[in-house]
């Protein structure tokens, strides 16, 4: 079988200001070539991606903006944007409270923390906007392309996952003077929130609260490593 038939060319052309519309040599996978998994360093959250997307995709289109919606605020029909916006953001797997995930110990310092972890799910519509439907639209098909790049990028530095869900309806937002075409994709974004306590920080805790209230401990309990220290 030819190279043509079993392999894929993955289209950089946005990114490598390729304008022939043809797939780049450089970037040639197999199909069905097997990889190993994605592995994450670090732990990435909403606010830290989309500060990420901002910088990867300002730096390879200045002219075109990306920025957070703002109730009212006034775009120029002539200039090309990216607004981005929550849609709403849920517990996965209906798990709506942190789960113990385990306990840590310092072999160093002999500091004992409980870790706990909860995984989100966010969803997030960005918008290409501008004056002119057809501009509208190269700049939604931009954004799609550059996200298939951005993807494995983002997932490699610790995001957990993401999907995309689809194009919303077309719309044109109308101002005096000012029509905007607007072509909003969604995404579906999946971020794992872990963080640790100290053991010793939480038993001050507790013991600061039984004492205020005068509070009498469960039977056996005591006052003292209600969360074990060792």
């Amino acid at each position: 079988m030819s190279d043509n038939n079993d392999s894929i060319g993955v289209n950089f052309n946005w990114s490598q200001r390729r304008t022939d519309f043809t797939p780049d040599p450089q970037y040639q996978v197999r199909a069905f070539e097997p990889s190993p998994p994605l592995t994450a360093f670090g732990n990435l959250q909403y606010i830290e991606f989309m500060r990420m997307l901002e910088t990867m995709w300002e730096a390879g289109h200045p002219e075109i903006p990306f920025r957070p919606y703002k109730d009212g605020e006034e775009y120029d029909p002539e200039q090309g944007y990216i607004i981005w916006s929550g849609v709403r953001k849920l517990p996965k797997d209906n798990n709506n409270k942190p789960r113990f995930h385990h306990r840590h110990k310092d072999e160093e310092t002999g500091r004992v923390f409980t870790v706990s972890k909860q995984s989100f799910i966010h969803e997030v519509k960005f918008s290409a906007v501008h004056g002119d439907p057809w501009i509208a639209e190269e700049l939604a098909e931009a954004w799609e392309d550059f996200m298939l790049e951005a993807t494995p990028i983002v997932k490699r530095v610790g995001l957990e996952d993401i999907f995309y869900l689809g194009r919303n309806q077309d719309d044109i937002e109308s101002r005096v003077g000012k029509d905007r075409a607007v072509r909003a994709i969604i995404y579906r974004i999946f971020t794992q929130k872990i963080f640790a306590v100290e053991n010793a920080v939480l038993n001050d805790l507790y013991l600061r609260v039984v004492t205020m209230f005068d509070a009498t401990p469960s039977a056996g309990q005591g006052i003292i490593e209600v969360f074990p220290e060792s």
